[in-house]
């Protein structure tokens, strides 16, 4: 393989491990998402899954489980994201979607795990419970195990799905700050970044044949 042949080769390596490495944080669990207008961030909605594994992956996507501040925040992620929690599930169990609320560090002290101050909450009546002694997460009650069951408040949920829930994540995003590239942007860059170093390594071979002829 000669000089210019490893040096496309190269370059060619780079960029499909760059478009790679940026693709990883939009993952497949992400059905869908929407900006709020009120502050501008963006909020995701994930493939069912357990609160914690939930988080991680809001982390990767370069937010949190969401911090619900007022009521209207609420009844948006709520009325934006029910519906479609409810059409990818089967027809009948109890479906609910997580918050970033918990008190796994301190039984009964819930906090937001993005770290943010929120006094706001929107229990059911004599939630939070923790009848089972690990019901440390919470989630807006979609739908119940009956249609009697009343849906579209908080309630505390244990994490491992064993009492038959399906928790979608509701990730929240904050906007962009000034000057942050864009994806596109920091794609080109690092295109031409690796470009750039495909030819500074034939640049160099031949330099190094010419000095030794």
């Amino acid at each position: 393989m000669n000089g210019i042949v490893k040096g496309r080769v190269f370059a060619a390596a780079m960029c499909a491990a760059i478009v790679a490495l940026w693709q990883t944080p939009a993952s497949a669990t992400v059905i869908s998402s929407q900006v709020y207008n009120t502050n501008g961030h963006t909020y995701l909605l994930l493939a069912p899954s357990s609160w914690p594994n939930a988080e991680a992956e809001a982390v990767t996507l370069g937010g949190h489980l969401v911090t619900v501040n007022d009521a209207a925040e609420d009844a948006f992620v709520y009325s934006t994201f029910g519906p479609t929690a409810i059409s990818q599930s089967p027809a009948t169990g109890k479906v609910n979607m997580w918050l970033g609320y918990n008190d796994v560090a301190s039984e009964g002290n819930f906090v937001w795990v993005s770290g943010l101050s929120s006094n706001y909450t929107d229990w059911f009546a004599g939630q939070p419970q923790d009848t089972f002694g690990d019901e440390d997460y919470t989630g807006i009650r979609v739908r119940g195990s009956t249609g009697s069951i009343p849906v579209g408040h908080w309630i505390d949920i244990v994490s491992d799905g064993r009492l038959g829930d399906l928790n979608y994540g509701v990730v929240e995003v904050e906007a962009q700050g000034p000057g942050a590239p864009e994806p596109s942007a920091f794609i080109l860059a690092a295109l031409g970044a690796a470009i750039g170093l495909g030819g500074r390594s034939l640049r160099c071979r031949h330099a190094g044949r010419a000095a030794i002829s």
